[in-house]
């Protein structure tokens, strides 16, 4: 697809495996120079082994087939559909591990601008469907952008045989969650230089410098990393890794600036999150975005016993009756605490992990549905998420011209099958809850009418009737 002369400059920091934290579903975009006009740009994607059915094999290993299709679209018009159909191998006790996935590039040459990537994983056998999207926005390069984005990677290679993961000789396994810490202690990354002078062979004509900041505080976390190479082409990979597991659990940005005389510093970064169990045990205090939040809430650790009291209790107040909320309102930070344990064993005596389970999707719901200064688990959709999990299908209408932007969540196990109806009424991306076919939720197949002002007898309106009838 491109054919660069490129000098490679690292430092060997090899590992034969790795691994990396995945939601079920994670992607990360990277863009470089590509051909003319276009921009080449990979999708890295990866999928949590956790979250897939395998089936045992013979010997110490399980097997699993699923689907992962990634759609791009722009002005609401799907241009590419690309289906991956995969059969992925591993050893029985690394799938049940947060730190284990499966990832995949996809590759594409793409006219600069913003498009929407969806990204749907499939497997029949087990019923399963998730999906996640993102806005993304594809540069153009030329003089003002003389740097690729930058990579974050779980394996790194040179003088690596072709494969997916290779290019420019360099075998780079990406991290598309880009977690880091006890499961995944090497952080790797990958990065390419344009329009270098290329006529120096001075050992010293090219420097690099790495920061690793705090993003909390904007403190160096790492005392810098200074290196000089010759400047031996036009082109250029920097690629190289650190051990991320000496950082404590937070959210960190690694920076890189690129030094060649006479020309601008070239400068790239990218956020990356540390989770360390260890500092939770330790009591140790740190700032959480909710992405970190998710990581921890999900990890083996019991939440109930290092979350704040008054945060924790706060935060189950869609699963408390009015009675609990006045009875635990005027306890002290002990006595809240004491309440988590005791409400947590009596009502989910079979499930150890339930606290981490609920306070997970809290974290996701905000990583989902924040929105403006209300967080994400104070909105409809993220309370929903909360008390129900995922629904088994999202039908997303976007931009449809005959009314309001809306989303119908299913859920097919629960009460037989039923549905919940979000409606965006301000046009600015939040969405209420305005019909559910669940008992005890608002009930309102005319709702959707109301709020568009449409002919009641939609193709929305019949199928809500049709499932609480």
């Amino acid at each position: 697809m491109r054919r660069l002369l490129f000098s490679i400059v690292a430092a060997i920091w090899l590992v034969s495996s790795a691994a990396a934290f995945a939601a079920g579903i994670d992607m990360d975009v990277v863009c470089y120079y590509g051909d003319g006009e276009l921009t080449y740009t990979e999708l890295n994607v990866g999928i949590q082994r956790s979250s897939i059915l395998y089936n045992a094999l013979g010997d110490d290993s399980v097997a699993a087939e699923f689907t992962v299709i990634v759609s791009l679209s722009r002005n609401d018009t799907t241009f590419l559909s690309d289906t991956l159909d995969t059969k992925d191998r591993a050893r029985r006790d690394s799938t049940a591990s947060t730190g284990a996935y499966f990832p995949y590039v996809f590759r594409y040459l793409l006219t600069p601008g913003e498009y929407d990537v969806l990204v749907e994983l499939r497997q029949e056998r087990a019923q399963l469907f998730r999906s996640m999207d993102d806005l993304i926005q594809v540069p153009k390069f030329g003089e003002e952008t003389p740097i690729s984005d930058l990579a974050l990677g779980a394996e790194l290679e040179f003088g690596a045989e072709p494969s997916r993961y290779t290019k420019n000789s360099v075998k780079f396994v990406p991290n598309p969650s880009r977690f880091y810490g006890s499961e995944m202690p090497m952080l790797y990354y990958y990065v390419e230089l344009y329009g270098l002078n290329g006529d120096s062979s001075s050992t010293d004509s090219l420097t690099v410098t790495r920061m690793v900041v705090a993003s909390d505080r904007g403190e160096f976390a790492k005392n810098p990393s200074v290196r000089k190479f010759a400047n031996l082409a036009n082109s250029m990979v920097v690629a190289d890794g650190f051990p991320a597991y000496t950082l404590h659990t937070g959210t960190y940005k690694l920076k890189l600036e690129i030094d060649c005389p006479g020309q601008p510093a070239r400068k790239v970064s990218k956020k990356f999150w540390v989770f360390r169990p260890e500092d939770l045990a330790e009591g140790r205090e740190f700032e959480m975005d909710p992405d970190l939040s998710a990581q921890i809430f999900s990890s083996d650790q019991d939440i109930v016993m290092t979350i704040s009291p008054d945060s924790g209790v706060a935060l189950m107040q869609h699963l408390l009756t009015q009675k609990d909320m006045r009875r635990v309102r005027n306890m002290d930070p002990e006595g809240k605490r004491r309440f988590m344990i005791e409400y947590w064993s009596k009502n989910y005596p079979d499930d150890p992990n339930a606290a981490n389970k609920h306070f997970a999707r809290v974290a996701e719901a905000n990583r989902r549905y924040s929105f403006l200064n209300r967080e994400g688990w104070k909105t409809d959709r993220g309370r929903v998420l909360i008390i129900y999990g995922e629904p088994d299908q999202i039908d997303r209408r976007y931009a449809d011209a005959a009314g309001l932007d809306h989303e119908i969540w299913y859920y097919d196990k629960l009460e037989g099958g039923v549905l919940f109806v979000f409606v965006d009424r301000s046009g600015f991306g939040d969405m209420d809850l305005v019909h559910s076919t669940k008992r005890g939720e608002i009930y309102n197949p005319d709702a959707l009418y109301t709020q568009q002002n449409q002919n009641p007898k939609s193709k929305l309106i019949d199928q809500t009737r049709g499932l609480r009838d």
